[in-house]
C-alpha cells in the first residue's frame, strides 16, 4: 500500500513539475485600453477590453534569451460607434530576471475590424511575468497601431496556464 500511495505521489509530483516547466500555455487578460483618434481630437477614450491568448515562449533559447510565438484575440472596446478588436500573431522574447521575475517583449501584425472595416497593422507589447501559486501573471502593455485610424494602448493583468 506505502509503495501506491508513493508511486501515485511521485507521478503527481512528476506532472505538476512538467507542467510548471512547459514551453506551451494559455492565458487570458483583462483590463483598460485607451484610444488616441488619430484623425481627430485627442479626447479621452478610455474602455474595458480583454484578450486571450495561446504560444510557446521557449521555441529557441540563446544565451538565456527565449524566443516563441504566440496567437491572441482581443477585444479592445467601444470608442464612440466603433467597437475595435483585433487576432494577433506575435513573435515573443523574454528574459528571466531574479525574485523569479521573467521579462518579455511581443512584435507582430494584427488582423482588426471595426463595424464591417478591417485590416492588417503591426502591433506591439511589453510585460513582466511571475508565478503565484500554480499560475503565471503577466502585467503587460499592448499597442495595436492605427486600428482603423485609432492608435489604442492596453493595460492588462492575465492569468497563464502552463500545461
Amino acid at each position: 500500500m506505502k509503495k501506491v500511495i508513493l508511486a501515485a505521489f511521485l507521478t503527481l509530483f512528476a506532472t505538476y513539475s512538467q507542467a510548471e516547466d512547459s514551453d506551451w500555455y494559455t492565458g487570458a487578460g483583462f483590463g483598460i485600453t485607451d484610444a488616441d483618434m488619430l484623425e481627430q481630437s485627442k479626447a479621452d477614450n478610455d474602455e474595458i477590453g480583454f484578450r486571450l491568448f495561446a504560444g510557446n515562449d521557449r521555441v529557441l533559447t540563446i544565451l538565456g534569451v527565449n524566443f516563441g510565438a504566440e496567437l491572441g484575440y482581443a477585444n479592445l472596446g467601444n470608442f464612440g460607434t466603433t467597437e475595435a478588436e483585433a487576432i494577433d500573431l506575435s513573435a515573443i522574447v523574454g528574459v528571466g530576471l531574479p525574485l523569479g521575475l521573467r521579462i518579455h517583449a511581443r512584435g507582430g501584425l494584427s488582423y482588426w475590424n471595426t463595424n464591417g472595416t478591417d485590416g492588417t497593422d503591426p502591433m506591439y507589447a511589453a510585460g513582466l511575468t511571475t508565478k503565484l501559486g500554480p499560475l503565471d501573471w503577466r502585467l503587460e502593455w499592448s499597442n495595436y497601431h492605427d486600428i482603423d485610424n485609432i492608435d489604442v494602448d492596453s493595460y492588462m493583468l492575465s492569468a497563464v496556464h502552463r500545461f
